[in-house]
């Protein structure tokens, strides 16, 4: 046998596809073509490779191929399996810009368009993945567009910087307070009622000038009171 029993293989895929076409098991519609997995035993007939698919799944997957199916995975080509990264996140509010299907034609459903709502539900296998809480269909990746919310203490996110008049932070993580790195290096975790107490604002709020940092409310308010030079 070609490959061994515990061998990384490739899927080609434009073989996989002839072979099925030339014995006739080949479906259109069927999505079956993965890309790699592991050799686990031999068996009789036309297909004698049972391989075990890689998949980011708990259930093991056991298929079938024709030794022209598979070509050696090297360890360079091996990359860690990643699950796949959705655009938008439970909680995360959108706005609806089209209601299409699959094929791009439009649904029945216009009315909705322009309306913001918030993700429900994400579910990664099906076509339209998105559910909405107010909405009585889900939708496609492009029929929604996301609304900035303004950047609260409440909803900061890693890499955000804060300052107060004797520190500057960055947050590194929120689990559940916010895990943060001081400007010495150290780090520390705040909750959101001690970066209000500590009297810390969001960096976009604050100003430079000549090197130190100001609250922007603040100098806008002192240079609303300056009289103008004519």
């Amino acid at each position: 046998m070609k490959y061994k029993v515990g061998q990384k293989v490739r899927i080609n895929e434009d073989n996989f596809i002839a072979n099925r076409k030339s014995d006739g098991t080949y479906q259109e519609d069927a999505i079956y073509v993965f890309s790699s997995g592991t050799v686990v035993a031999y068996q009789a007939g036309n297909e004698p490779y049972l391989v075990e698919i890689d998949i980011a799944s708990q259930d093991r997957t056991l298929s079938s191929y024709y030794e022209s199916d598979l070509e050696p995975l090297l360890p360079s080509d091996l990359e860690p399996l990643e699950e796949p990264k959705m655009k938008y996140k439970v909680g995360q509010k959108v706005r609806i810009i089209g209601n299409h299907d699959i094929n791009g034609d439009e649904l029945y459903y216009q009315s909705m368009i322009g309306e913001v709502d918030t993700i429900e539900r994400v579910d990664e296998q099906s076509r339209y993945p998105y559910y909405l809480f107010n909405q009585y269909t889900n939708f496609l990746e492009s029929d929604l567009e996301p609304v900035e919310e303004p950047k609260t203490l409440d909803n900061l996110q890693p890499g955000d910087e804060l300052y107060n008049d004797g520190n500057r932070i960055t947050v590194l993580a929120k689990i559940p307070a916010y895990t943060v790195r001081y400007d010495g290096g150290h780090e520390g975790e705040l909750t959101t009622r001690l970066l209000k107490d500590f009297g810390y604002v969001i960096a976009q709020d604050t100003i430079k000038i000549d090197g130190k940092t100001y609250k922007k409310q603040a100098v806008m308010q002192a240079l609303s009171n300056l009289e103008e030079i004519k």
